[in-house]
């Protein structure tokens, strides 16, 4: 499974639920190496990128990269 997912926030400014206004950015790709001994195993890149409202008191981006190695199995 692989795609892109854009998400976009837009929150109250001020009271006691404001929070800064945020836009995120998911990407996954996944890669099978189908030859051998590798045919179980699968690699997943997936990168996440949250961009805040830099105007709003404590507002920071966040930028998230993760790397998951799968491995097939039979239990029994």
């Amino acid at each position: 499974m692989s795609g892109a997912i854009i998400a976009w926030g837009d929150t109250p400014e001020q009271g006691p639920n404001a929070s800064p206004d945020a836009t995120e950015l998911d990407l996954t790709v996944d890669w099978r190496l189908n030859k051998g001994w590798s045919e179980r195993v699968w690699i997943r890149f997936r990168g996440a990128w949250v961009n805040q409202d830099d105007a709003f008191p404590g507002a920071d981006n966040l930028f998230d990269l993760r790397i998951i190695v799968n491995y097939d199995f039979d239990l029994l």
